[in-house]
């Protein structure tokens, strides 16, 4: 039980960490493009 519950205080801080981000919308048109871009490169191998 107590390594769960260092695992669920990681995570919590995880998610403080990027909830305190000053730049969330940044990363996330990042991760969007590179989705897009992985989009297009599966799109090219067919």
């Amino acid at each position: 039980m107590k390594k769960l519950g260092i695992l669920v205080s990681q995570v919590e801080r995880d998610e403080l960490r990027i909830k305190s981000d000053v730049r969330p919308l940044v990363a996330f048109s990042y991760a969007r493009s590179g989705l897009i871009r992985l989009a297009g490169l599966k799109k090219l191998k067919k």
